[in-house]
């Protein structure tokens, strides 16, 4: 993944700058705001014969705070349901929402309608239900041993109040 940067040698290397530009030697995904998940492209430094080494992650932003939250049928267990939230909050109002659920599908996925309840507004407890109930319809989870997609579905409103509630502490 290159940045927007005109550099012949960077465009040459087909390796990602780091953020304080220096050159990733190894395979790297660096995600920027409004990128795909890893596990739908890879690298273009990466070769087929590569695995991928590392993923670097900006850090939050002013007056951010995450949690991650994941719920299997025991603590050893593959996840029925995860959420990850991240807000950036001024005092009770989200300026930033970046939701996530995984084990629920092929690949995790961006809760964008959720976010959108979110963004832009105090957080209460009725917002924060409407975001729960958001992201329950965003996922199509299937069933299988570990729990039907109804209950996956559920899991996942779950715990993103959970989560939502634990930024906010």
């Amino acid at each position: 993944v290159l940045r927007d940067d005109s550099s012949d040698e960077l465009q040459a290397l087909e390796a990602p700058p780091d953020d304080e530009g220096a050159i990733l030697a190894e395979p790297t995904l660096v995600l920027r705001d409004g990128d795909e998940p890893p596990a739908r492209r890879k690298p273009a430094s990466q070769g087929e014969d590569e695995i991928l080494a590392s993923v670097l992650v900006p850090p939050l932003p002013p007056g951010g705070r995450a949690v991650y939250l994941r719920r299997g049928r025991t603590r050893m267990d593959l996840a029925l349901a995860g959420v990850a939230a991240m807000l950036a909050l001024e005092g009770r109002a989200c300026r930033r929402a970046r939701l996530a659920a995984g084990a629920v599908g092929p690949v995790p996925l961006r809760l964008p309608a959720a976010e959108a309840v979110l963004e832009g507004r105090e957080i209460t407890e009725e917002r924060i239900a409407e975001a729960a109930e958001a992201a329950s319809r965003e996922v199509s989870p299937i069933t299988d041993l570990g729990a039907t997609a109804d209950h996956r579905r559920r899991l996942v409103g779950v715990l993103l109040a959970r989560a939502l509630r634990e930024v906010l502490d």
